[in-house]
């Protein structure tokens, strides 16, 4: 089995390869496509430990990062592997034109991770012990409410801004959030003409999610659009 990290078109100058989870990494070199591979990696060793598992994940990431350093990449998910050198030679070999195409959508730009982070919940007045019957039951009435018109408020002010993101970058690519108080993440494909002007773009949106929490991540390689 032949470990793959990413694809990539075939460089006309020789790269700085990093060190792969477990050995060196090669290029594996079909026409005028390539692959990033670690030829020497035993797979079944990796899944012994939960720790080693997170360490080769990381390791993983950290290839793919030193890479994207020095030309466009198409990332590969973890753990993503071919039977040998012939069929993953072939494989780019069937695959030549939309790998290009792709490749070709990511040149200079760069992944970038925007996170939404919700208020922390407020807490709300204690309903006094002294309260019984009808106004116990009109103070907890009234504390449900409050809640529900303030979450309702955060859901309304993160649809709105969701929309002006999608507005100005149309290829952002929105998470799922299995709950309203998750952190909701948007996926930006930048060049870096675009991200020189992003604080303007923070600053609005901001503004429109003024209880959200804004938090832009660093470049990565463009994993969410491949």
């Amino acid at each position: 089995m032949i470990y793959t990290y990413a694809f990539l078109k075939t460089p006309e100058q020789p790269l700085e390869l990093p060190e792969g989870i477990s050995g060196p990494v090669a290029l594996v070199c079909a026409g005028l496509l390539s692959a990033l591979v670690e030829p020497n990696l035993v797979w079944d060793a990796l899944q012994e430990t939960d720790d080693r598992l997170l360490q080769a994940v990381l390791a993983h990431d950290r290839v793919l990062c030193v890479l994207f350093q020095q030309m466009p990449l198409l990332p590969l998910r973890f753990g993503t592997r071919f039977t040998s050198l012939e069929d993953l030679k072939s494989h780019l070999e069937s695959y030549l034109d939309l790998y290009l195409k792709k490749l070709m959508e990511v040149a200079n730009r760069a992944e970038y991770t925007l996170k939404l982070i919700p208020p922390q919940p407020v807490e709300e007045p204690t309903i006094s012990a002294a309260a019984q019957g009808r106004a116990y039951f009109l103070a907890k009435k009234q504390r449900i409410q409050s809640q529900a018109e303030r979450q309702q408020r955060q859901m309304v002010e993160l649809e709105e801004v969701l929309e002006a993101i999608v507005a100005a970058f149309p290829k952002s690519k929105i998470s799922e959030v299995q709950s309203e108080q998750k952190t909701q993440q948007v996926y930006l494909l930048l060049t870096q003409e675009e991200y020189a002007q992003i604080e303007a773009f923070l600053q609005t949106w901001q503004e429109l999610a003024s209880q959200w929490q804004l938090v832009l991540g660093e470049p990565l390689p463009p994993y969410h659009f491949v």
